[in-house]
């Protein structure tokens, strides 16, 4: 039976897997295809459902080692994948010229 912490490593690793190509599509050009942005809005609400799984285990985590004292409960960030899904809604944009 894997443990918590390879589960922790799986969904980080899916989410970057479904990052990368998800950043790819959406820098490589202005206008998407009915059909891309059909996969991007897929692959965003795969990142939300890890993003939550995520941060499920995080917190279990943390009230597990509150609960066991063994370090403090804040020594561990659930606010590191929360906002994945909002941070990926939209393109990067570079800065505008100054005049």
């Amino acid at each position: 039976m894997p443990s918590r912490d390879d589960d922790i490593v799986a969904v980080r690793r899916e989410l970057l897997d479904l990052l990368h190509p998800q950043m790819d599509m959406l820098n490589s050009s202005s206008e998407l295809t009915d059909g891309q942005l059909r996969e991007c809005y897929d692959r965003q609400g795969r990142v939300r459902e890890l993003g939550e799984k995520l941060q499920a285990y995080l917190i279990s985590e943390q009230q597990s080692l509150a609960t066991n004292h063994r370090a403090p409960a804040s020594e561990h960030s659930t606010e590191d994948f929360s906002g994945v899904a909002v941070h990926m809604a939209a393109p990067l944009r570079e800065p505008a010229a100054l005049s």
